[in-house]
C-alpha cells in the first residue's frame, strides 16, 4: 500500500509547502497530496483555504505580483520524486467557486499538457472539476466526504471514467468488500486522511491502494516495519 503525504508533510512542516513535499519524499513516501487554487491572473498556487493565513483578501482576487510567500504547482512538480495528487479546491460559497467554467482544472490541464504516465493525479470533491481533468486526458480522481457510501462513489467513478476514488477511510471500513469491486473495475482506492497506523493496517488488509497521511515519515516506518 502506498503512502501519500497530506498537504506535503502537514504534521511536521508548513502545509502545502515545497519543504513539506521534499520531506515527504525524503522519508520514503510514494507521493504527496496538495491543494490547488488560482489567482486572478491564472497562477496556480497551493493553499487549502480561500485566503492565505493572516489575509482577508481571497487568493482569486490577487495577482502574482501581489501574492505573499507561497508555493506554486510548478514548484511542487519540480520538487516531486514520485506521484503528486493535485486537489482542485472548488467549493460552493467560496470566492473562487467557478462551476461550470472550472477555471482551475482547465489551467491545470494547460500546465500539465504533454506529461505522460500517471505521476500526476487531479482530484476534487467537485465532480465538474474532476471531469474537466478527465476530458483533458489527465489521470482523474473523485474525492468523497465522510458519510458517502463507497459503493455509490465507485459507481460514479466507473461510469465517469475516473481512474481513482478517494474516499474518507471510514467509508472503506464500512464497506470493505467494495475495494475488490473497484479493482475488478480497474479503479484504484486511496483513502484520506489516515494518521492511525492500526487503521492504515486494516485498510491495507482489505486491499486499499494508498493512504494520505499528515505524517508520511512516521507512517512509512510503521507500515514497512511489519
Amino acid at each position: 500500500m502506498q503512502v501519500y503525504g497530506h498537504r506535503g508533510s502537514a504534521a511536521t512542516h508548513p502545509e502545502n509547502s515545497v519543504a513539506g513535499v521534499v520531506a515527504a519524499f525524503a522519508a520514503g513516501a510514494d507521493g504527496v497530496e496538495v491543494d490547488v487554487r488560482r489567482t486572478a491572473d491564472g497562477l496556480l498556487v497551493l493553499c487549502h483555504d480561500p485566503a492565505f493565513a493572516g489575509s482577508d483578501e481571497p487568493i482569486v482576487a490577487l495577482t502574482a505580483a501581489t501574492l505573499p510567500a507561497h508555493a506554486a504547482v510548478a514548484d511542487v512538480l519540480d520538487a516531486a520524486r514520485g506521484r503528486v495528487v493535485l486537489e482542485v479546491k472548488n467549493m460552493p460559497g467560496e470566492p473562487d467557486f467557478d462551476a461550470p467554467a472550472e477555471a482551475t482544472a482547465r489551467l491545470l490541464a494547460v500546465l500539465l499538457a504533454g506529461r505522460s504516465g500517471d505521476d500526476v493525479v487531479v482530484s476534487s470533491f467537485d465532480w465538474y472539476a474532476a471531469e474537466v481533468a478527465r476530458d483533458a486526458g489527465l489521470r482523474s480522481a473523485f474525492l468523497t466526504p465522510p458519510g458517502i457510501a463507497l459503493s455509490a462513489a465507485l459507481a460514479y467513478v466507473s461510469d465517469a471514467g475516473h481512474a481513482e476514488c478517494h474516499p474518507h477511510w471510514t467509508a472503506v471500513l464500512d464497506e470493505p468488500e467494495a475495494v475488490s469491486a473497484a479493482h475488478d473495475a480497474g479503479r484504484a482506492v486511496v483513502c484520506w486522511t489516515v494518521d492511525d497506523v492500526e487503521v492504515a493496517r486494516r485498510l491495507r488488509d482489505v486491499g486499499v491502494d494508498g493512504v494520505i497521511t499528515n505524517d508520511p515519515a512516521a507512517m512509512v516506518v510503521e507500515l514497512r516495519s511489519v
